[in-house]
Protein backbone atom coordinates (compact mmCIF):
# COMPACT_ATOMS: atom_id res chain seq x y z
CA UNK A 1 0.00 0.00 0.00
CA UNK A 2 1.29 3.27 -0.92
CA UNK A 3 2.04 5.96 1.95
CA UNK A 4 -0.88 8.76 0.93
CA UNK A 5 -3.25 5.59 0.61
CA UNK A 6 -2.22 4.24 4.04
CA UNK A 7 -2.77 7.99 5.85
CA UNK A 8 -6.14 7.78 4.56
CA UNK A 9 -6.98 4.26 5.35
CA UNK A 10 -5.69 5.42 8.92
CA UNK A 11 -8.18 8.35 9.11
CA UNK A 12 -11.11 5.83 7.97
CA UNK A 13 -9.89 3.46 10.67
CA UNK A 14 -9.36 5.67 13.42
CA UNK A 15 -13.24 7.42 12.58
CA UNK A 16 -14.48 4.05 12.57
CA UNK A 17 -13.27 2.35 16.14
CA UNK A 18 -11.92 4.70 18.91
CA UNK A 19 -10.10 1.31 20.79
CA UNK A 20 -7.33 0.76 18.12
CA UNK A 21 -3.60 1.65 19.21
CA UNK A 22 -0.38 1.42 17.13
CA UNK A 23 -0.23 -1.92 17.23
CA UNK A 24 -3.73 -2.80 15.97
CA UNK A 25 -3.01 -0.20 13.30
CA UNK A 26 0.37 -1.97 12.40
CA UNK A 27 -1.60 -5.19 11.97
CA UNK A 28 -4.55 -3.88 9.71
CA UNK A 29 -1.88 -1.82 7.91
CA UNK A 30 0.84 -4.56 7.15
CA UNK A 31 3.61 -2.55 8.37
CA UNK A 32 5.32 -2.27 12.06
CA UNK A 33 4.47 0.25 14.92
CA UNK A 34 7.37 2.34 14.07
CA UNK A 35 5.45 3.27 10.91
CA UNK A 36 2.24 3.67 12.60
CA UNK A 37 4.20 6.57 14.88
CA UNK A 38 5.78 8.25 12.00
CA UNK A 39 2.27 8.18 10.40
CA UNK A 40 0.64 9.42 13.04
CA UNK A 41 3.26 12.50 13.62
CA UNK A 42 2.93 13.16 9.79
CA UNK A 43 -1.18 13.50 10.04
CA UNK A 44 -0.74 16.10 13.03
CA UNK A 45 1.82 17.98 11.40
CA UNK A 46 -0.94 18.23 8.43
CA UNK A 47 -3.46 19.42 10.98
CA UNK A 48 -5.40 16.49 10.96
CA UNK A 49 -6.19 16.13 14.98
CA UNK A 50 -5.65 13.00 15.67
CA UNK A 51 -4.94 12.48 19.84
CA UNK A 52 -4.33 8.81 21.93
CA UNK A 53 -7.34 8.17 24.88
CA UNK A 54 -7.23 4.73 25.17
CA UNK A 55 -7.23 4.65 21.36
CA UNK A 56 -6.51 6.81 18.58
CA UNK A 57 -9.29 9.23 18.48
CA UNK A 58 -10.34 11.93 16.09
CA UNK A 59 -11.31 15.49 17.71
CA UNK A 60 -13.39 16.19 14.68
CA UNK A 61 -14.74 14.62 11.92
CA UNK A 62 -15.63 17.75 9.90
CA UNK A 63 -12.64 18.09 7.24
CA UNK A 64 -14.00 15.41 5.09
CA UNK A 65 -17.28 16.62 3.15
CA UNK A 66 -19.97 13.78 3.73
CA UNK A 67 -21.18 11.46 0.62
CA UNK A 68 -24.92 12.22 0.12
CA UNK A 69 -25.86 9.09 -0.18
CA UNK A 70 -29.88 8.24 0.52
CA UNK A 71 -30.84 4.90 2.39
CA UNK A 72 -31.52 3.31 -0.56
CA UNK A 73 -28.21 3.83 -2.58
CA UNK A 74 -26.11 2.80 0.62
CA UNK A 75 -27.75 -0.05 1.02
CA UNK A 76 -27.00 -0.86 -2.57
CA UNK A 77 -23.35 -0.61 -2.62
CA UNK A 78 -22.83 -1.98 0.77
CA UNK A 79 -24.63 -5.57 -0.79
CA UNK A 80 -22.20 -4.94 -3.49
CA UNK A 81 -19.03 -4.26 -1.80
CA UNK A 82 -20.05 -7.18 0.70
CA UNK A 83 -19.99 -9.62 -1.94
CA UNK A 84 -18.82 -12.70 0.16
CA UNK A 85 -16.96 -13.78 -3.61
CA UNK A 86 -15.20 -10.72 -3.23
CA UNK A 87 -14.19 -10.31 0.74
CA UNK A 88 -13.76 -13.81 1.34
CA UNK A 89 -10.04 -15.16 0.40
CA UNK A 90 -9.73 -13.46 -2.66
CA UNK A 91 -7.04 -10.83 -4.14
CA UNK A 92 -9.50 -7.83 -3.59
CA UNK A 93 -10.10 -8.63 -0.08
CA UNK A 94 -7.78 -5.83 1.27
CA UNK A 95 -8.81 -3.10 -1.09
CA UNK A 96 -12.54 -3.50 -0.58
CA UNK A 97 -12.39 -3.13 3.33
CA UNK A 98 -10.07 0.41 2.78
CA UNK A 99 -13.17 1.05 0.26
CA UNK A 100 -15.82 0.02 2.83
CA UNK A 101 -14.40 1.99 5.74
CA UNK A 102 -13.48 5.14 3.35
CA UNK A 103 -17.67 5.58 2.08
CA UNK A 104 -18.81 5.21 5.74
CA UNK A 105 -16.85 7.42 6.95
CA UNK A 106 -18.38 9.91 4.48
CA UNK A 107 -21.09 9.14 4.78
CA UNK A 108 -23.77 12.09 5.60
CA UNK A 109 -25.38 11.95 9.56
CA UNK A 110 -28.53 10.64 8.69
CA UNK A 111 -27.58 7.07 7.33
CA UNK A 112 -26.76 5.30 10.49
CA UNK A 113 -29.83 7.03 12.45
CA UNK A 114 -31.95 5.49 9.20
CA UNK A 115 -30.24 1.89 9.64
CA UNK A 116 -31.39 1.06 13.54
CA UNK A 117 -35.11 1.49 11.98
CA UNK A 118 -34.56 -0.36 8.83
CA UNK A 119 -31.87 -2.94 9.13
CA UNK A 120 -30.23 -4.77 6.53
CA UNK A 121 -32.08 -7.89 5.75
CA UNK A 122 -31.13 -8.33 2.24
CA UNK A 123 -27.30 -10.89 2.18
CA UNK A 124 -25.52 -11.84 -1.18
CA UNK A 125 -23.40 -15.13 -0.81
CA UNK A 126 -21.60 -16.44 -3.74
CA UNK A 127 -19.37 -19.75 -3.61
CA UNK A 128 -15.79 -19.46 -5.10
CA UNK A 129 -13.88 -22.56 -5.43
CA UNK A 130 -10.39 -20.58 -6.07
CA UNK A 131 -8.36 -20.82 -3.09
CA UNK A 132 -5.98 -17.37 -2.78
CA UNK A 133 -2.34 -18.01 -1.28
CA UNK A 134 -0.50 -15.20 -1.02
CA UNK A 135 1.59 -16.51 -4.15
CA UNK A 136 -1.68 -17.04 -5.47
CA UNK A 137 -2.77 -13.75 -5.54
CA UNK A 138 0.70 -12.18 -6.60
CA UNK A 139 0.08 -14.36 -9.79
CA UNK A 140 -3.12 -12.66 -10.11
CA UNK A 141 -1.73 -9.16 -9.65
CA UNK A 142 0.91 -9.86 -12.33
CA UNK A 143 -1.72 -11.45 -14.96
CA UNK A 144 -3.92 -7.41 -14.60
CA UNK A 145 -0.71 -5.86 -14.53
CA UNK A 146 -0.49 -7.21 -18.12
CA UNK A 147 -3.43 -6.82 -19.08
CA UNK A 148 -3.63 -3.08 -18.14
CA UNK A 149 -0.13 -3.00 -20.09
CA UNK A 150 -1.16 -4.78 -22.89
CA UNK A 151 2.09 -7.00 -22.37
CA UNK A 152 2.43 -10.81 -23.39
CA UNK A 153 3.03 -13.30 -21.10
CA UNK A 154 4.11 -16.85 -20.72
CA UNK A 155 2.60 -19.11 -18.32
CA UNK A 156 2.60 -22.82 -17.19
CA UNK A 157 -1.08 -24.31 -17.67
CA UNK A 158 -2.37 -27.45 -16.08
CA UNK A 159 -5.22 -28.52 -18.12
CA UNK A 160 -7.84 -30.85 -17.36
CA UNK A 161 -6.99 -33.69 -20.17
CA UNK A 162 -3.69 -32.08 -21.37
CA UNK A 163 -1.74 -31.97 -18.92
CA UNK A 164 0.74 -29.25 -17.76
CA UNK A 165 1.45 -27.01 -21.26
CA UNK A 166 3.53 -23.81 -21.68
CA UNK A 167 2.06 -21.01 -23.40
CA UNK A 168 2.23 -17.64 -24.80
CA UNK A 169 -1.19 -15.67 -24.54
CA UNK A 170 -2.07 -12.04 -25.09
CA UNK A 171 -4.17 -11.58 -21.96
CA UNK A 172 -7.47 -10.00 -22.17
CA UNK A 173 -10.12 -9.76 -19.39
CA UNK A 174 -10.24 -11.50 -16.13
CA UNK A 175 -13.42 -12.84 -15.40
CA UNK A 176 -15.79 -14.44 -13.09
CA UNK A 177 -17.96 -17.12 -14.00
CA UNK A 178 -19.96 -19.80 -12.41
CA UNK A 179 -17.31 -20.49 -8.93
CA UNK A 180 -13.93 -19.57 -10.19
CA UNK A 181 -11.47 -16.55 -12.21
CA UNK A 182 -11.31 -17.22 -15.41
CA UNK A 183 -8.33 -15.38 -17.75
CA UNK A 184 -9.73 -14.98 -21.23
CA UNK A 185 -6.46 -14.84 -23.79
CA UNK A 186 -5.26 -14.91 -27.60
CA UNK A 187 -2.97 -18.16 -26.99
CA UNK A 188 -0.24 -18.55 -29.73
CA UNK A 189 0.05 -22.46 -29.23
CA UNK A 190 -3.78 -22.73 -30.91
CA UNK A 191 -3.93 -19.36 -32.32
CA UNK A 192 -7.21 -18.38 -31.18
CA UNK A 193 -8.78 -17.16 -27.95
CA UNK A 194 -9.21 -19.69 -24.99
CA UNK A 195 -10.41 -19.67 -21.55
CA UNK A 196 -7.94 -20.19 -18.57
CA UNK A 197 -9.02 -21.08 -15.25
CA UNK A 198 -6.86 -19.14 -12.98
CA UNK A 199 -6.73 -21.83 -10.39
CA UNK A 200 -4.46 -24.10 -13.11
CA UNK A 201 -2.10 -21.65 -14.01
CA UNK A 202 1.00 -22.76 -12.23
CA UNK A 203 3.37 -19.65 -13.35
CA UNK A 204 3.76 -16.57 -15.23
CA UNK A 205 6.27 -14.66 -16.99
CA UNK A 206 6.16 -11.42 -18.64
CA UNK A 207 7.68 -11.23 -21.53
CA UNK A 208 9.31 -8.19 -23.22
CA UNK A 209 6.85 -7.59 -26.02
CA UNK A 210 3.53 -5.91 -26.37
CA UNK A 211 0.64 -6.63 -28.11
CA UNK A 212 -2.29 -4.72 -29.89
CA UNK A 213 -5.48 -5.73 -28.78
CA UNK A 214 -8.22 -6.32 -31.55
CA UNK A 215 -10.86 -3.74 -30.82
CA UNK A 216 -13.62 -5.96 -32.20
CA UNK A 217 -13.04 -8.45 -29.71
CA UNK A 218 -15.55 -8.33 -26.91
CA UNK A 219 -16.72 -10.38 -24.13
CA UNK A 220 -20.37 -10.50 -25.45
CA UNK A 221 -19.64 -12.25 -28.39
CA UNK A 222 -17.16 -14.58 -27.06
CA UNK A 223 -19.93 -15.92 -24.62
CA UNK A 224 -22.48 -15.31 -26.52
CA UNK A 225 -23.95 -18.84 -26.74
CA UNK A 226 -22.23 -19.97 -23.57
CA UNK A 227 -23.95 -22.11 -20.98
CA UNK A 228 -21.45 -20.61 -18.26
CA UNK A 229 -17.88 -20.98 -19.09
CA UNK A 230 -17.29 -23.18 -22.07
CA UNK A 231 -17.35 -21.68 -25.92
CA UNK A 232 -18.05 -23.82 -28.91
CA UNK A 233 -19.84 -23.90 -31.90
CA UNK A 234 -23.72 -23.63 -31.31
CA UNK A 235 -25.73 -26.15 -31.11
CA UNK A 236 -29.93 -26.31 -30.76
CA UNK A 237 -30.60 -28.40 -27.68
CA UNK A 238 -34.51 -29.48 -27.16
CA UNK A 239 -35.52 -30.85 -23.86
CA UNK A 240 -38.29 -31.98 -21.85
CA UNK A 241 -38.99 -31.64 -18.46
CA UNK A 242 -41.20 -33.77 -16.25
CA UNK A 243 -42.23 -33.86 -12.32
CA UNK A 244 -40.29 -31.56 -10.13
CA UNK A 245 -37.34 -31.07 -12.37
CA UNK A 246 -40.16 -29.45 -14.65
CA UNK A 247 -40.90 -27.10 -11.45
CA UNK A 248 -37.52 -26.34 -10.97
CA UNK A 249 -36.58 -25.33 -14.26
CA UNK A 250 -39.96 -23.46 -14.38
CA UNK A 251 -38.89 -21.36 -11.59
CA UNK A 252 -35.48 -19.23 -12.81
CA UNK A 253 -33.99 -18.20 -16.05
CA UNK A 254 -30.81 -20.72 -16.98
CA UNK A 255 -29.48 -19.28 -20.01
CA UNK A 256 -30.25 -15.80 -21.89
CA UNK A 257 -31.74 -17.44 -25.47
CA UNK A 258 -33.96 -20.09 -23.31
CA UNK A 259 -37.57 -21.09 -24.46
CA UNK A 260 -40.06 -23.02 -22.51
CA UNK A 261 -43.12 -23.91 -23.32
CA UNK A 262 -45.63 -25.29 -20.57
CA UNK A 263 -48.12 -28.37 -21.87
CA UNK A 264 -51.31 -29.15 -20.41
CA UNK A 265 -49.90 -32.29 -17.86
CA UNK A 266 -47.45 -29.62 -16.02
CA UNK A 267 -44.28 -30.89 -18.35
CA UNK A 268 -41.98 -28.37 -19.79
CA UNK A 269 -40.23 -28.24 -23.54
CA UNK A 270 -37.33 -25.97 -22.99
CA UNK A 271 -35.50 -24.96 -25.94
CA UNK A 272 -31.80 -23.39 -26.23
CA UNK A 273 -29.31 -22.55 -28.57
CA UNK A 274 -25.99 -23.46 -26.29
CA UNK A 275 -21.65 -23.24 -27.39
CA UNK A 276 -21.37 -26.78 -27.12
CA UNK A 277 -22.96 -29.66 -25.14
CA UNK A 278 -20.58 -30.05 -21.93
CA UNK A 279 -21.66 -27.32 -19.57
CA UNK A 280 -25.80 -28.22 -20.56
CA UNK A 281 -24.96 -31.98 -19.72
CA UNK A 282 -23.59 -31.16 -16.35
CA UNK A 283 -26.37 -29.42 -15.67
CA UNK A 284 -28.88 -32.07 -16.84
CA UNK A 285 -27.25 -35.04 -14.60
CA UNK A 286 -29.17 -33.16 -11.58
CA UNK A 287 -32.53 -34.06 -12.52
CA UNK A 288 -31.95 -37.99 -14.02
CA UNK A 289 -34.99 -39.37 -15.93
CA UNK A 290 -36.81 -36.04 -15.24
CA UNK A 291 -34.78 -34.45 -18.08
CA UNK A 292 -35.61 -36.33 -21.45
CA UNK A 293 -33.14 -34.58 -24.10
CA UNK A 294 -34.74 -34.78 -27.73
CA UNK A 295 -32.43 -33.36 -29.87
CA UNK A 296 -29.21 -33.37 -30.44
CA UNK A 297 -28.17 -36.81 -30.74
CA UNK A 298 -25.14 -36.53 -29.50
CA UNK A 299 -26.43 -35.13 -26.37
CA UNK A 300 -28.44 -37.86 -25.79
CA UNK A 301 -25.65 -40.05 -26.03
CA UNK A 302 -23.19 -39.03 -24.06
CA UNK A 303 -26.21 -38.88 -20.96
CA UNK A 304 -26.61 -42.98 -21.75
CA UNK A 305 -23.27 -43.15 -21.19
CA UNK A 306 -22.93 -41.40 -18.40
CA UNK A 307 -25.78 -43.35 -16.51
CA UNK A 308 -24.75 -46.57 -17.77
CA UNK A 309 -21.23 -45.95 -15.89
CA UNK A 310 -22.65 -45.13 -13.13
CA UNK A 311 -25.18 -47.86 -12.85
CA UNK A 312 -22.03 -50.16 -13.15
CA UNK A 313 -20.55 -48.63 -10.19
CA UNK A 314 -23.40 -48.49 -8.18
CA UNK A 315 -24.17 -51.85 -8.87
Amino acid sequence: MKKSGRLIYIINLIRNNRTLNAEKLAEKCGVTRRTIYRDIIELSEANIPVYYDRGYKMATNTFMPPLNFDIDEFIAVKLALDNYILNENSPYEISLKRAKAKIITALNGSIPTELKSRPLRTRMRGTSTDRFTKSRILLFNLIEKAIMQSTRIGITYEGLKGGKSKREIDPYYIVFRRHAFYLIAFCHLRGEYRTFRIGRIKSVTLLNERFVRDGKFTLDSYFEDSWEVFTGPPVDVEIRFTGQAAKIVATGRHHKGEKIRKLRNGDLIYKVTTAGTEEISLWLRQFGAEAQVKKPESLKSSLAEFYAEAAQTYR
